[in-house]
């Protein structure tokens, strides 16, 4: 199933996660675009070996973070919430769907902020970011 997921332009990384219940590591999927650009799917949990799980995974398979491209692009145009990024990335997602995307999309800002290509900022109670 790997090899015909490959040919499809999505790939598989592994990275642990900090509690036993889970099973053994969660799998973040690194989606190859039309644009030659990349979207990560279930970007993993935040913890440092996490994080160096994940980029270790984008490094084995030539990837660099930098094309990360989507979420930053839109972040170009001006400072947007999670909420409000959501619907943009995933444009086809119904209303009771919206919760999962949102989740993806802040799996992908916490790597943009953790390359500081992203600022986070609050306003008003709301988070918002913006690109660098």
């Amino acid at each position: 199933m790997t090899g015909a997921l490959t040919r499809l332009g999505v790939h598989r990384i592994p990275v642990p996660v900090p509690f036993p219940e889970a099973g053994g590591p969660a799998n973040v999927y690194v989606i190859e675009e039309k644009d030659g650009g990349v979207a990560l799917f279930d970007a993993g949990i935040g913890t440092k070996e996490g994080r160096d799980a994940l980029h270790a995974g984008l490094d084995e398979l030539g990837i660099s973070t930098g094309e990360l491209r989507r979420i930053f692009e839109l972040l170009l145009a001006g400072p947007l919430t999670p909420a409000e990024l959501a619907p943009k990335v995933f444009p086809q997602a119904r209303e009771h769907q919206l919760y999962l995307t949102l989740s993806e999309v802040l799996g992908n800002l916490e790597v943009l902020e953790a390359q500081r290509r992203v600022a986070r900022s609050e306003r008003q109670g709301r988070i918002y970011f913006e690109a660098v």
